[in-house]
Order: C-alpha cells, then sequence, then structure tokens
C-alpha cells in the first residue's frame, strides 16, 4: 500500500528559525550535541495543517522569458534528485506536522536526512501536542517532489546532523569567518564518471561518506 505524501507544497526558509529548532532538536538525539540546546531558544508551537493536492509550479520562475540553451530544466533537475529520500512526520489524517515563528505569519516544515532525526522530531510533536500523540508517522519523501512543490505561507528547510551542527558552533567559536548560511553538500573530481560523453559527479550529504569512497577510487 502507497504512503499518503503530506508534502505536497513547500517555499524557502529563514535560516535563523531553522537553527533554533534544529539545534534544541539536535540536543535531544545525543550527547554529543547537549551543549547546543543553550545556544538557541526551542520553537515556539506545533501545528498541523492539511495540504491541498493540487499541481503546482517549480520552486522558483524569475523570468517568462526562453532559457538559455545551456540552462538545466527543472524536469531535467527534478529527475536527478529522483530515488533520494529525506524523512517528515504527519498526523493519522496525512496532514504535514509544521512548527509556527512566534508572530505566526509563517510555517515551517522540518526534513531530516537521517531517519533517526525525523524519529526524535516526531518524539518532540508527541511530547509537545497532546493530539498528535497517536497516529502521527514517519514519512519518507523523495528530493525531486521536494524540488518541484511550492505553497504560500508554507517555509521548509532540511535539518541539518546535529553533529555538523556542533562542529559548526565550535568553528564559529574559535572565530572562523569562512562559510556560508545553509546546509552543504560535499563533491569530489576524483569520483566524477564518464559515460556516454556525459560526467556524472555524486554529492553526499556527509563529508565522511565522501572521504569513504575517494580510496576506493584512486
Amino acid at each position: 500500500m502507497e504512503t499518503s505524501n503530506p508534502l505536497l507544497s513547500l517555499s524557502t526558509f529563514i535560516h535563523q528559525q531553522c537553527l533554533r529548532f534544529g539545534a534544541d532538536l539536535a540536543a535531544r538525539i545525543g550527547d554529543t550535541t547537549r551543549n547546543i540546546a543553550s545556544n538557541f531558544p526551542p520553537p515556539q508551537s506545533v501545528i498541523a495543517r492539511r495540504l491541498l493536492r493540487a499541481p503546482v509550479p517549480p520552486f522558483a520562475s524569475v523570468s517568462q522569458s526562453k532559457p538559455a540553451a545551456s540552462t538545466i530544466g527543472s524536469d531535467h533537475v527534478a529527475k536527478t534528485l529522483a530515488g533520494t529520500s529525506v524523512y517528515t512526520v504527519s498526523n493519522s489524517n496525512n496532514e504535514f506536522v509544521l512548527i509556527s515563528d512566534p508572530d505566526g505569519t509563517t510555517s515551517i516544515g522540518l526534513l531530516c536526512f537521517r531517519q533517526e532525526d525525523a524519529e526524535a522530531f516526531l518524539a518532540q510533536v508527541r511530547l509537545r501536542r497532546r493530539e498528535l500523540r497517536s497516529g502521527s508517522k514517519i514519512v519518507p519523501i523523495t528530493l525531486d517532489q521536494v524540488y518541484m512543490l511550492k505553497v504560500e505561507g508554507i517555509a521548509f528547510r532540511f535539518l541539518p546532523d546535529p553533529v555538523q551542527i556542533k562542529n559548526a558552533l565550535e568553528l564559529k567559536t574559535a572565530g572562523i569567518r569562512s562559510g556560508f548560511d545553509g546546509v552543504p553538500v560535499f563533491q569530489s573530481d576524483l569520483l566524477v564518471v564518464k559515460r556516454k560523453n556525459k560526467r556524472y559527479c555524486p554529492i553526499y550529504f556527509q563529508k565522511v561518506y565522501l572521504n569513504c569512497e575517494q580510496p576506493r577510487s584512486m
């Protein structure tokens, strides 16, 4: 039986709001992240909202003019992302569980790369909202669905590995300023595969996996 997908539409997210909840959640995953909770406050509330099952446009459309020949189309990007799953939480009615920001203007949906992070998120949902203690569950969603879907008033953010959050905080404390706002991915030219005049480069969510693959390619 196919699992109903509650993640039918999403938009971009505010970086600092993600870190506040991400750090609070990460602090409950393991001893290595217990010091993170003191840096960011917990989420204000957790709510559930029914998302419409209607076709929706891609993430962004800056211009209606014909794209240049070198531009990668949305369909091609979505096809490339197909088969890679992330995890989120829905209730018994297949409503996507969201978090509201302090002023209530933005609803935030969290997507987890690791199932254990989604399980920690689910535990927090059940702890904070009595009506969601029964029937709420973890739902896998492919990245091509995430990429192609959008709805007004709902934002989303990928939840980073809590260990990487801890590492980032340590770098920030040390005064290292190089970097960017966002969740990094990792790739290497050593892992590029050429096939039928095309080049394929795998992308990893965790650097440790990239490091494991590089010796095999040498």
